[in-house]
């Protein structure tokens, strides 16, 4: 099928092993790349944080990072980081500020018991708006203060994404080493 989308499959080290149809990588479990957008302000105080669509399968109602999504085969991560953000944000229309993407992090983000093995790239990128959300993927976009999500995170975590509890302490971190806090 000429529209079947193909992914890398990866081993738990992100070195490729084969490419595989997204059906094949799903139904078997393999292991792909994914990539996770954080919106900030200037001063990385604040995050644009996206509530998921009812639609979504995985997560619904839930608050997330700004875009995400997993590399098509041959696709770095920070071209699928870009790509994500414009389909998700920006509903393909170039936003009117530049994104510079910069990476904070790669780790394994696996969930056996859902048979989902992933490695993924954490990445932010300064960006002001507005947003256009792809209401299929997306319900609402709001700003929150950085240690406000932080802390919520730990009071409410049913309310996030699991992948939210992994990336904000690695933004945090990456807020602290450039002496934002």
């Amino acid at each position: 099928m000429a529209d079947e989308e193909y992914l890398d499959v990866v081993d738990e080290n992100d070195n490729l092993i084969r490419t595989a149809t997204f059906a094949e990588v799903k139904e078997k479990g393999l292991r792909r790349r994914t990539v996770n957008v954080m919106i900030a302000d200037s001063g990385l105080d604040r995050v644009a944080l996206a509530l998921r669509s009812r639609n979504q399968k995985s997560s619904p109602n839930k608050w997330h990072v700004t875009a995400g999504g997993h590399l098509n085969s041959g696709e770095t991560y920070e071209q699928a980081a870009y790509r994500e953000t414009l389909e998700e944000l920006f509903r393909d229309e170039p936003p009117q500020t530049a994104l510079k993407l910069i990476e904070i992090a790669r780790f394994r983000n696996d969930v056996p018991a859902k048979r989902k093995f992933e490695y993924t790239s954490f990445l932010y990128a300064v960006h002001s708006g507005p947003f256009f959300p792809d209401k299929n993927e997306t319900e609402e976009i709001i700003w929150r203060d950085s240690d406000e999500v932080i802390a919520d995170l730990a009071r409410n975590p049913d309310k996030y994404t699991a992948t939210m509890g992994i990336v904000m302490p690695y933004f945090e971190s990456h807020r602290r080493a450039l002496g934002k806090i």
